[in-house]
């Protein structure tokens, strides 16, 4: 073999083996968060014993998702392969991590949720950042969190330095969230709009929102369950999402009613809308 073909197949052979590095590091760089709802819905479904789901789950966490490889780790965490579980869930957070640093809106919104509740570190600024930043790429419970924030959870959370609690910001970013379809942000707006926090007091659109969160309007309405919301205003923990048709008509009840039926997220609510001198008002004031 003459030496310039040995230099040329020695030449062929580091190309090759950049170029597998390379692929080694895309793929890295590939892992995602694909669909989080249905990753949520699997893990639910998989907890309770559904082993197609549990199979799904698996199947997404091979495939590079970070999301699906940290539910797939709660499902083993709460069975009988709580190391392997345990383990899943150290890698996902360190990909969450990664991606967050890499702008993706899913990782943002978790890291952030994971600083203000989780108890392990109390980063303000970090925190607020990380759900801004998901909440301004149109995360809808990063949407939701960020209301949280100036909704009385943060001085719950960091203490009475926090003071940027301010009730009609918090109605905004719930109002965006809900836009979206995010379920907890019906029954928070139904709450503020029937007491007049962060909006005016409005009964119509207080029933609408809390329709929405109740599923008033389905043939057989599901039990509700007041959720626990630590930190919360009072009235955002176990008031009767529905306690605004005490103060409407039949006919009004089943107008909402229809409506909320009908309202898809994403499309234009069928009530007003505070306007703009209202939502000044309501800066300056409260009840609104």
């Amino acid at each position: 073999m003459t030496s310039s073909l040995t230099k040329k197949l020695a030449i062929a052979l580091c190309m090759l083996t950049f170029v597998g590095a390379g692929l080694v590091l895309t793929n890295a760089a590939e892992s995602k968060c694909v669909n989080p709802d249905e990753n949520v819905n699997l893990f639910t479904s998989a907890v309770k014993g559904d082993q197609v789901a549990l199979a799904t789950l698996e199947k997404k966490s091979a495939a590079g998702d970070f999301c699906a490889k940290d539910y797939l780790g709660g499902v083993y965490a709460r069975g009988k392969k709580k190391a392997e579980g345990e383990r899943l869930e150290k890698e996902a957070f360190a990909e969450y991590q990664a991606a967050a640093e890499n702008g993706d809106p899913e990782a943002q919104a978790f890291i952030g949720s994971h600083i203000l509740y989780q108890g392990e570190y109390k980063d303000k600024a970090r925190a607020t950042e990380l759900l801004r930043k998901a909440a301004n790429q149109g995360h809808k419970e990063a949407m939701f969190n960020v209301g949280r924030l100036y909704d009385g959870i943060g001085s719950f959370y960091f203490g009475p330095e926090w003071e940027d609690n301010d009730l009609a910001t918090a109605a905004d970013w719930y109002m965006k969230s809900a836009k979206k379809g995010y379920q907890p942000a019906y029954k928070f707006l139904a709450d503020m709009y029937a007491e007049g926090e962060g909006v005016p007091q409005n009964w119509r659109n207080a029933y609408f929102w809390g329709c929405l969160a109740t599923e008033c309007f389905a043939a057989e309405p599901p039990p509700w369950e007041a959720a626990l919301c630590l930190g919360c205003a009072p009235s955002r923990i176990s008031s009767d999402p529905l306690a605004a048709q005490k103060h409407l008509g039949k006919s009004d009840i089943e107008t909402l009613k229809k409506q909320a039926g009908e309202w898809k997220p994403g499309t234009s609510l069928p009530i007003e809308e505070p306007g703009f001198f209202q939502k000044i008002r309501c800066r300056l004031q409260t009840p609104c």
